[in-house]
């Protein structure tokens, strides 16, 4: 049986902003961004192998947030307050039309660009 691991937020290195910015860069929203901040720490992907965990974990240190990676166990199914969900940086795009970041969609929810075609 393969090994997962989680990715765990732990707070920032320097600047907020700087934070912020690079995140927004990588696709993901100011509220979630915020929602992470706040909440630090915060398990941000878990049962990942070591592979996708490292490169998870990477980019978030990259955009200057502090991360751990810990080998993942089994979970009490008993856990009143289930563990956030954070999607991922592959399930967001920015329409090369009007720049709005947004999950990915076939056409762009601002102005309607096509984004993906079904061909």
């Amino acid at each position: 049986m393969e090994r997962r691991y989680r990715v765990i937020f732990l707070g920032v290195n320097g600047s907020k902003e700087t934070f912020i910015s690079r995140m927004k860069t990588l696709g993901i929203d100011r509220a979630t961004i915020e929602y992470m901040l706040l909440k630090a720490p915060i398990i941000l992907k878990d049962g990942l192998d070591i592979k996708h965990a490292r490169l998870y974990a990477e980019k978030i240190q990259w955009a200057g947030g502090r991360v751990k990676m810990k080998e993942s166990g089994f979970f009490e199914s008993n856990n009143a307050s289930p563990e956030p969900y954070v999607k991922g940086f592959g399930d967001f795009t920015i329409c090369p039309q009007c720049g709005y970041k947004q999950d990915r969609h076939e056409r762009c929810i601002r102005c309607g660009f096509l984004l993906e075609s079904n061909g």
